[in-house]
């Protein structure tokens, strides 16, 4: 739970990666982020990476680029498969569970910013935005805080509100509730899912409750 960016991009050339390695690094440099090259070989079944020329089965993917965290952000990835397209060793160390829900899941990043702040959801997005501009020749982004549609901050800050709202909620109802013991993780949701739908029909019955 939390505001995040999901982000699907292609480079427009792959021989221009260390370029924008290089850009991202002085970035990171420059803003005294923490950072990390990435250059890691993955073998993944033909069928999960639909997008990618690379013969055989299972293929061989080289996943190549750079990782970067931003204060209490979680890690930004910006890591490239042979033909250009953004992924992550998340998704290539569980292909076969990610391609089951969408093959193009395989090619998108998530970064969750709710903990970090408006500030850097907007710099991560104007970030996205210049290195389209440079280097991509797709971009597919899905932003929570709807700022990469608006550039609108009065947007984003009301979607932060909301989320910090709702997060406010779900730690009220761990603190106060009354579980019923039970070993079985799906028990355990179905409580939590159960006490919050209570706490939010009665919220909107009653906004003082």
């Amino acid at each position: 739970m939390g505001l995040t960016i999901h982000y699907s991009v292609r480079l427009r050339d792959m021989k221009r990666l260390p370029e924008l390695v290089s850009e991202v690094e002085d970035i990171c440099k420059t803003l005294k982020w923490d950072y990390h090259h990435f250059n890691d070989t993955f073998e993944v079944p033909a069928h999960t990476m639909p997008f990618e020329s690379t013969e055989g089965d299972p293929k061989v993917i080289r996943l190549k680029g750079i990782l970067f965290s931003p204060p209490k952000c979680e890690p930004v990835f910006l890591t490239f498969t042979p033909d250009g397209w953004s992924s992550t060793f998340f998704n290539l160390e569980m292909p076969e569970q990610i391609a089951e829900i969408g093959p193009k899941l395989m090619y998108c990043v998530h970064v969750k910013t709710q903990g970090a702040g408006e500030d850097i959801h907007i710099a991560l997005v104007h970030l996205l935005k210049y290195l389209e501009k440079k280097y991509f020749s797709f971009v597919e982004v899905n932003d929570e805080g709807n700022y990469w549609e608006t550039m609108d901050k009065g947007v984003l800050r009301e979607h932060f509100g909301v989320y910090n709202d709702l997060m406010d909620m779900v730690a009220s109802v761990l603190e106060t509730a009354e579980w019923t013991p039970t070993d079985n993780p799906n028990e355990v949701a179905k409580q939590l899912e159960d006490l919050l739908k209570n706490r939010f029909s009665a919220e909107k019955e009653n906004p003082s409750v």
